[in-house]
């Protein structure tokens, strides 16, 4: 019969259907999960580091405001502390240290806003990627179904029958 090779073709398809969509969202979740753990240690790291830069410009911003207060005969030195006088040259370096790091620390905002936004990215990809492979199991599995149900109702069943009548001209 020419629907013969149809409802196998069915079958087939189906079930090579059924298997990769079983295999591929599966895999591809896990390669997302796998580059999700990767954005986190990222994400770990620019925070630290945006942590550090960020004392570091404080810290340098209270030595300059100090300095010049001193300067200015606004501040008195504090007997408890080590009193360390620095020159206008040193100031103006201290000043153009400081600017680099808010510089620096304005860049790795921007990576930390990056890379929340990967991590988020990445896990709407791997959710999409379940559904999908769910609905392809499914259409898949009933495409199967129906290949190999419509095959025998339609196709073997009757081979069947004939052998069995002990006709073998099938």
């Amino acid at each position: 019969p020419p629907m013969d090779s149809l409802y196998k073709f069915c079958a087939l398809v189906g079930t090579i259907g059924v298997v990769l969509s079983l295999y591929l969202p599966t895999q591809m979740a896990w390669d997302l999960s796998e580059r999700s753990a990767t954005t986190e240690r990222d994400l770990e790291v620019a925070e630290e580091e945006i942590a550090f830069v960020r004392q570091r410009v404080e810290r340098t911003g209270r030595i300059i405001d100090n300095s010049i207060a001193r300067q200015k005969g606004l501040r008195v030195d504090d007997p408890n502390k080590l009193k360390l006088h620095y020159s206008e040259t040193e100031l103006k370096a201290l000043l153009v240290e400081n600017d680099q790091l808010v510089r620096d620390l304005g860049i790795r905002a921007i990576d930390l806003k990056h890379l929340i936004g990967q991590r988020g990215r990445l896990a709407s990809r791997a959710r999409t990627a379940i559904r999908v492979g769910f609905v392809g199991l499914l259409i898949s599995l009933g495409l199967a179904v129906l290949g190999y149900v419509m095959w025998y109702v339609r196709v073997q069943r009757h081979i069947d029958n004939r052998l069995r009548a002990g006709r073998v001209d099938a």
